[in-house]
C-alpha cells in the first residue's frame, strides 16, 4: 500500500516509488498521484501536470538577439528571439514558483518598449546585457519609456544602456526605467542615455534598488530632466547589509532641472561608492523635494549631489544629508 502524508494536493511520482534508479527529471508518461482537498486521490501523467501547473521544465534561461527570430523559442544562442518583449511574453505564461528565470541578450540595440509583466506566481526574472560594456546593450525607445513595470514583481537588470529621447503624447514623457505598483527593479551596471523625462522613475508603492551587484557601476552619457525621480516610491542602493555602493561615472557633459527629485511622499536615500567621477560636467540644481518627500545622502551634505546650482526644499520635504 502507498500512504500519502502530507497536505493536499501533495504528488507523488509513481514510477520513481517502483524504481529507485528513475531520473531525478520525470518523463513525460510518468504518472503522478495526488491528493486533492477532499481527500480524493487523482492521477496524471507529468505532462499533463506541467500543463496544469504551467510550469516550463528545462528552461530557465531566454536568448535574444538583432540577429535572431521571435518565431524562435530563445531556448540558446541558435535559437535567440529577435526581442526582450518576446521572451517576457513566453516566460510569463509558465508559474515561476519561486524560481529564476534569465534572459540573456547579445550586444546591439533593441528598439522596443520593454513591458515588465507581473510575474506569473512568484521568483524573479533578470535581464543580462553587457556589464562591463553596457554601451554596447541598448535599449532604446522611438517614443515612450524605454523599460516600464506596473504591478510586476521582481527583475533585475545588468549591463544595459537605456534611451528613452521622445515622449509619448501626454500619457508617457519618455523615462528611461519607469515603475509603479507592487514592482521592484534592481539595476546594475547601467548607462543612461538622453531621455525626454527622467533616467528612473519610481511611482507609487514602488522602489528601484541601485547597483544590486557588489562593484556595480553607475554611468550618466545622456540629458534628462531628472536623474532621478520618485513619486510616492523609493530609490535607494540595493546591495542591503554592505558598504559596497555603486560608483557613479558621468562621462559627457549633461543638462538637468534637477540630478534628485522626491515629491508626494517620495523618497530618494542613494549614495555611491568614492567620489562622483564627472560631476563637474552636470548643469542644473543637485537637488529637489516637495510635499512631504525625503533626499537622504547619510551626512554626506548638501553639496554632495552633481549640479551646478543648489537644492531646494517645498512643502514639508526634506533633504537629510
Amino acid at each position: 500500500a502507498i500512504v500519502i502524508s502530507g497536505p493536499a494536493n501533495t504528488v507523488v511520482n509513481l514510477n520513481m516509488l517502483a524504481n529507485t534508479t528513475a531520473n531525478a527529471t520525470p518523463a513525460n508518461t510518468d504518472v503522478f498521484i495526488r491528493q486533492d482537498t477532499s481527500n480524493n486521490i487523482l492521477t496524471m501523467t507529468w505532462a499533463e501536470l506541467k500543463a496544469a501547473l504551467k510550469v516550463k521544465e528545462d528552461q530557465d534561461r531566454y536568448y535574444c538577439g538583432n540577429d535572431g527570430d521571435d518565431n524562435n523559442d530563445g531556448s540558446d544562442d541558435f535559437h535567440r528571439c529577435r526581442t526582450i518583449q518576446h521572451c517576457l511574453d513566453r516566460i510569463r505564461t509558465y508559474n515561476l514558483r519561486g524560481n529564476q528565470v534569465t534572459i540573456y541578450c547579445a550586444d546591439g540595440t533593441y528598439n522596443e518598449n520593454v513591458n515588465l509583466w507581473p510575474i506569473n506566481g512568484s521568483g524573479t526574472i533578470s535581464i543580462v546585457g553587457n556589464p562591463t560594456f553596457p554601451n554596447n546593450c541598448i535599449i532604446s525607445s522611438n517614443t515612450g519609456s524605454a523599460v516600464i513595470g506596473n504591478n510586476s514583481g521582481n527583475y533585475n537588470f545588468n549591463g544595459f544602456k537605456l534611451i528613452a529621447a521622445n515622449a509619448a503624447g501626454t500619457t508617457d514623457p519618455g523615462r528611461g526605467i519607469w515603475t509603479s505598483g507592487a514592482t521592484t527593479v534592481s539595476l546594475s551596471n547601467m548607462n543612461f542615455g538622453n531621455c525626454a523625462d527622467s533616467h528612473m522613475y519610481a511611482g507609487p508603492a514602488s522602489q528601484i534598488l541601485l547597483g544590486q551587484q557588489i562593484g556595480s557601476t553607475l554611468t550618466v552619457s545622456g540629458n534628462a530632466k531628472y536623474h532621478m525621480t520618485s513619486v510616492k516610491g523609493l530609490i535607494t542602493v540595493g546591495v542591503q547589509g554592505t558598504t559596497s555602493n555603486p560608483a557613479m561615472k558621468i562621462s559627457n557633459a549633461v543638462t538637468m532641472t534637477n540630478w534628485a527629485y522626491a515629491d508626494s511622499l517620495g523618497a530618494i536615500s542613494v549614495t555611491y561608492s568614492g567620489t562622483i567621477t564627472g560631476s563637474n560636467l552636470v548643469t542644473g540644481s543637485k537637488y529637489r523635494t516637495g510635499s512631504q518627500s525625503s533626499i537622504s545622502t547619510v551626512g554626506l551634505g548638501v553639496n554632495y549631489y552633481p549640479g551646478t546650482t543648489a537644492g531646494s526644499n517645498s512643502y514639508n520635504g526634506i533633504y537629510i544629508g
